[in-house]
């Protein structure tokens, strides 16, 4: 897939230049408490896109350490845009896959998972730029502290392939949410 489109714009370039770099987690193996010492709580958001949430949730919430990755540079560029103009300090960037970031952390270290929009590849012929697979379930299920949370779209409990949230209930470690859009507080997911 793509991981640019449009030219990104001078004072994104710039950010991108200065800022990134100093907000990126650590290369190798790395425990997420160790970025923020005093945080209450460490969030991961996969595939942010123009980090909107990203940075709503970290203006909200400053005492958690809010972990954002996203492939898509163009995305990446607007998430630290954003991350600038709020003057957030405890956002982090991973600007690649979310699956790499994960395998380098340690288990049950992320108290919520956000994943909005996964997978809008619905062809068989795409399967390998999905990202919602069981493998990927089960990484999060390692990852996710027991009791955590996951959050995702409401249509997400309908599809009835949704590796992620089968696995999880499976494990019945995790509380399974659904996204209340006034103010994105968690609420159980009350499944057919």
């Amino acid at each position: 897939g793509r991981i640019k489109s449009r030219p990104i714009k001078p004072r994104q370039a710039a950010l991108l230049e200065t800022l990134l770099p100093t907000i990126r987690p650590p290369e190798g193996p790395f425990d997420p408490r160790d970025l923020m010492p005093g945080a209450k709580a460490v969030w991961l958001e996969i595939g942010f896109g123009g980090g909107e949430h990203m940075a709503a949730q970290a203006g909200r919430h400053p005492d958690v350490l809010i972990i954002g990755c996203e492939p898509f540079i163009n995305g990446v560029a607007s998430g630290v845009r954003h991350i600038d103009e709020a003057g957030l300090t405890n956002v982090r960037v991973h600007d690649g896959d979310a699956r790499e970031l994960m395998e380098r952390l340690p288990d049950g270290c992320l108290d919520r998972i956000f994943v909005l929009f996964p997978d809008p590849w619905p062809k068989t012929k795409h399967f390998k730029r999905r990202l919602v697979t069981p493998e990927f379930a089960a990484l999060v299920a390692s990852r996710l502290r027991r009791g955590g949370t996951r959050r995702r779209p409401p249509l997400a409990r309908q599809a009835p392939r949704h590796h992620l949230a089968r696995a999880l209930l499976a494990q019945q470690r995790h509380a399974l949410t659904r996204r209340v859009p006034q103010h994105h507080a968690a609420a159980p997911c009350r499944g057919k």
